[in-house]
């Protein structure tokens, strides 16, 4: 028979109401950014400046209770809410919102006498039938629909354009980079080819080119002056080139660093030097793609120099450099190995429930594909950078889901239809309510009155928040959101209030505080 853990605590009474503290607790910080009329929230940090966001998300991972139990319930809306963003890229505050709602009216259900298994399958049942009415509503993205759903996003349609062009351009699976830079506004290129964000840091400005060099990366960690001269004598022994043009990618420093800059002030050498582009296990693997990008294998950790032959040799039309970005252009590899690291990365991103790791893994493909946009973010602060930053990424990710599964009139309009859904249950119906009232109370509206004005009207009717306060047709007024966003939302708030209302115990870690 197991024993009780003495350092543990068993939770039995008011599981329901610690529950929805909690989830009330973390509703009322995101739901304070929804909508175009939400407010920022600003952030404190343990070191360094706040942040400032609007993203439902980023404000979610930040909310914290002293009191354990609250803490556990906040747990759940945020694994809902980052489940949506993983999966769909944007919605994160409707899903905390529905999701809190839903556990409100369950919990009611529960207190009126009915069995929780029950409320859960009728969840379940309510979830099934909404997203099959969604379909009803969902049509496929026409011209400039794109510039549409990335302007509601972003709440910039100079932002909107720029995103919607670079979704076009390099498709859903292409790879879009957003990072700050020292410019006053915000500029995007694209690059054919592999892009580091990473670069040649002994350059102070301006940028260094090399034409056809040999690309040699590196996860061993090649540091004195005499594994630099061995692995210069076989590089220049294999490529036969006087003065030699290479590009060492990885793992150089220390006195190896110092002589390869010594070398190229000497003019002895050509070269440039590019870090590992993450850290840990994920950098090797950066390196391992790099390579085989280049046509060529890295020097593993446990390899000798001594066994390095022109194998270990990668070739490209060119290489450019910045103090901060590196690009590797016309690199000479085998498409097929690239096409089976790609198709490998992808069935791991089908498994993986990390989204940081799932995120590095799009990025990894992006850079395989060789086809990236590349929005430099720039402003008079580090805290506007940041906040513009956050606006970015999640217009992307929308403009993304709505070129992938269609789009849907947005303004919270397609959630309120659905509640009018038949067959479904009043704990759903009010909760896909309340999401459209509190839409309408952050944007200063009689949410009782806007309510019943939509549901009079017919669909697209809506009200566009950054216009008249007036029903428009939304989709002529581009207030349009993805249906891949509204599904996920659905889903993972159901589920996620479908599993609290269930929970008749809980059990917590006790506070040392009240121990004492």
């Amino acid at each position: 028979m197991a024993q009780p853990v003495k350092d543990h605590k068993l939770l039995i009474k008011d599981v329901s109401q610690d529950l929805l503290n909690g989830a009330q607790t973390l509703y009322e910080a995101v739901a304070t950014t929804y909508g175009p009329r939400g407010l920022n929230v600003l952030i404190e940090k343990t070191y360094g400046r706040p942040i400032l966001t609007r993203d439902g998300v980023t404000v979610a991972k930040e909310v914290y209770s002293k009191e354990r139990a609250k803490n556990m319930a906040m747990q759940l809306l945020l694994e809902a809410s980052q489940t949506t963003n993983r999966l769909a890229g944007d919605g994160t505050s409707v899903t905390v919102i529905l999701a809190y709602h839903l556990i409100q009216q369950a919990f009611k259900l529960v207190a009126s006498g009915q069995n929780p298994m029950d409320i859960r399958q009728t969840l379940t049942n309510d979830s099934q039938l909404l997203l099959k009415e969604l379909e009803n509503y969902t049509k496929p993205v026409e011209n400039k629909q794109l510039v549409q759903v990335a302007t509601v996003s972003s709440g910039d349609p100079a932002l909107g354009r720029l995103i919607a062009e670079a979704v076009e351009h390099v498709g859903i699976d292409g790879g879009i980079i957003a990072e700050k830079a020292y410019i006053a506004g915000v500029e995007r290129e694209y690059i054919e080819g592999y892009y580091l964000q990473e670069g040649f840091s002994a350059l102070t400005e301006g940028k260094k080119e090399l034409v056809n060099p040999a690309i040699v990366v590196s996860a061993k960690k090649i540091s004195s002056n005499a594994d630099f001269l061995e692995l210069m004598d076989k590089v220049v022994t294999i490529t036969q080139e006087k003065p030699p043009r290479i590009a060492f990618i990885g793992e150089f420093e220390g006195q190896a660093r110092e002589s390869i800059i010594a070398n190229i002030m000497q003019g002895s050498m050509d070269a440039v030097i590019i870090k590992t582009p993450s850290t840990g296990d994920m950098g090797n693997q950066y390196l391992e793609d790099i390579a085989l990008y280049c046509g060529s294998r890295p020097i593993s950790a446990g390899s000798s120099l001594k066994d390095f032959d022109a194998s270990y040799i990668g070739r490209a039309e060119k290489v450019i450099c910045t103090p901060y970005t590196s690009s590797i252009f016309g690199a000479q590899h085998a498409q097929e190995d690239i096409d089976t690291r790609i198709a490998d990365l992808q069935q791991r991103i089908d498994t993986e429930e990390s989204v940081n790791l799932t995120e590095k893994f799009r990025d990894r493909i992006a850079k395989l594909r060789g086809k990236i946009a590349v929005f430099k973010i720039g402003g008079t602060t580090d805290t506007e950078k940041e906040e513009k930053e956050f606006r970015i990424e999640d217009a992307l990710q929308a403009t993304k889901a709505a070129l992938a599964e269609g789009v849907v009139p947005g303004g919270a309009s397609t959630l309120l239809r659905l509640s009018e859904t038949d067959g479904l249950s009043d704990i759903t119906k009010q909760a896909l309510r309340s999401v459209f009232k509190r839409l309408m109370e952050n944007a200063n509206l009689p949410a009782d009155v806007k309510l019943h004005e939509l549901l009079k009207s017919k669909s697209p009717m809506g009200f566009n928040l950054r216009g008249e306060d007036k029903l428009v047709d939304l989709v002529k007024a581009g207030v349009l959101d993805p249906a891949l966003v509204v599904k996920e939302a659905i889903k993972n708030a159901t589920s996620t209030a479908g599993n609290a209302v269930t929970i008749g115990l809980m059990i917590t870690f006790e506070n040392k505080a009240e121990e004492e």
